[in-house]
């Protein structure tokens, strides 16, 4: 079911959510070649028209976005049951060359290791394609690294798990493999490999089929599909006793260290 959004409300909205949380803002990037914003929240993408802001994506993404959008709007008139045929962005293939097969590998080639829990989940795009970029109140820090700035307890984290609509365009991404849909109140456990992607420090990509485990509200444990047969064999059941795992790995590797002389 799409909604179509009037130019009033959209200034009101983009107006009451600016300085609300840090993934309601306009976020830059790390990349110098990069003019337009990393992330630009659903608040503040549209002009009042209810188009795409030519001022915050680039002539080649609005050319895309457009694009499909107007697949959207030929699904959306192509008969009785065009809401089946809906698709969507899918997840960004893997950029990141690293061996992730056990928990003790993912763990060796991360440059931190942080669990918390999700304190605001906010919709938009990140690099121009639909996703959702969460909050997160960091709660423990397995593995550090100065790169990351955790000023304030809090890291955003980029997940591709989104759904708006504007008009009858319908704008969605779906991850590639992992079952997770993030909500507010869920405990997340990020691996990061690669330094944050935006100048204050805190913004974190990650391939998120591969290096992200969730435990909903509910208390089911959401884990990519390669360490589901590590978890399984080991009983394990909740983030905390994924946590004991990975910790144990940890302790094992500092014994097998080749001491410093």
């Amino acid at each position: 079911m799409t909604r179509r959004l009037p130019a009033l409300l959209l200034l009101l909205i983009a107006f009451q959510a600016v300085g609300q949380s840090a993934g309601r803002e306009l976020l830059r990037s790390t990349n110098p070649n990069r003019t337009t914003p990393l992330w630009v929240p659903f608040d503040l993408a549209f002009a009042p028209t209810g188009q795409l802001s030519e001022k915050l994506f680039d002539v080649y993404a609005l050319r895309d976005l457009r694009e499909f959008g107007e697949r959207s709007r030929m699904r959306a008139h192509s008969g009785p049951h065009a809401a089946t045929a809906r698709t969507c962005f899918g997840e960004r293939p893997a950029e990141i060359p690293a061996r992730v097969v056990t928990v003790a590998e993912l763990a060796s080639s991360s440059r931190t290791i942080f669990s918390g829990r999700i304190a605001d989940r906010t919709m938009g795009f990140f690099e121009d394609a639909p996703a959702a970029l969460l909050t997160v109140d960091v709660e423990r820090q397995i593995k550090r690294s100065p790169e990351f700035r955790l000023s304030d307890g809090k890291l955003l984290l980029h997940y591709p798990d989104a759904s708006f609509s504007v008009g009858d365009v319908d704008y969605c991404i779906q991850p590639a493999t992992h079952a997770a849909r993030p909500r507010v109140g869920d405990r997340v456990l990020v691996f990061a490999i690669q330094v944050p992607v935006d100048p204050s420090g805190r913004l974190v990509y990650t391939q998120a089929s591969k290096h992200l485990v969730f435990e909903t509200a509910a208390g089911e444990l959401l884990v990519p599909d390669h360490l589901r047969q590590e978890v399984t064999s080991r009983g394990i059941k909740t983030l905390d006793q994924f946590l004991q795992h990975l910790v144990s790995c940890e302790e094992e590797k500092g014994k097998h260290r080749p001491a410093v002389k």
